[in-house]
């Protein structure tokens, strides 16, 4: 642009010139004077074409279009790691919702139910001494014999082993931590399974149930099953 301005002052001082050169008269003179008082004047009010389009900078991209930091990924999609929890719950917390069967005898009950399978089914096999502990608790529920497991034991002419002492002998021997190994062991976890409800035994590989039992004797009228030394009814 400052070239072209130039150029133009250039070419009038050379009108100019040219003129006096010639020996024009004072009115061509005056005539090429305005001329290019003229072309100063169209000159100066010439509007830069810089100024009719203003640079970008008057508008700035980046206050139109915000940075993405302004919404974040975060939060619009939460880490992985929130989920594993609800995916894959802890050993811990599956063990705490696991609920511990309440033992429905005392420590006295199963004493005493050990000590009397081990006098009248010691020497017998662990189905001999199961169906014997069924049988005491067999009567505890029914209504034809006491309601518990001592009065039952103690019930007149029903356990000899009781009338004799012997019972009582060994539940000294269990009070004294004879009841954790051999045949005695056996007995207690006969007891165990007797109080805690079960009905079956397994005898020559078959399941029997002694719900409806409530004898037991070595000779027995009308028995409906022998295990081992003893008949049941």
């Amino acid at each position: 642009m400052k070239f072209k301005n130039l150029v133009v002052r250039m070419m009038a001082v050379l009108v100019l010139a040219g003129v006096v050169l010639s020996g024009a008269t004072p009115s061509k003179a005056a005539e090429a004077t305005e001329t290019t008082e003229t072309i100063t004047k169209q000159e100066n009010n010439t509007v830069p074409e810089t100024n009719t389009q203003p640079e970008t900078s008057a508008k700035p991209e980046v206050t139109a279009q915000p940075e993405a930091s302004a919404q974040p990924e975060s939060t619009v999609q939460p880490a992985d790691s929130s989920q594993t929890v609800t995916k894959k719950p802890s050993q811990q917390a599956v063990s705490k919702k696991k609920v511990k069967k309440k033992k429905k005898y005392t420590k006295k009950e199963l004493k005493m139910m050990s000590a009397i399978i081990f006098c009248e089914a010691g020497n017998q096999s662990y189905a001999g001494m199961q169906a014997v502990g069924i049988v005491v608790m067999n009567r505890k529920s029914s209504s034809k014999f006491p309601n518990s497991i001592q009065k039952v034991l103690k019930q007149s002419y029903q356990f000899t082993p009781v009338r004799t002492g012997k019972w009582s002998k060994e539940m000294k021997k269990y009070s004294k931590g004879k009841y954790k190994k051999g045949a005695r062991a056996k007995c207690v976890k006969a007891a165990k399974a007797a109080l805690e409800g079960q009905k079956t035994v397994t005898y020559k590989g078959k399941k029997i149930n002694l719900k409806k039992y409530h004898f037991f004797s070595q000779h027995l009228k009308k028995a409906k099953l022998r295990i081992g030394g003893h008949d049941f009814r």
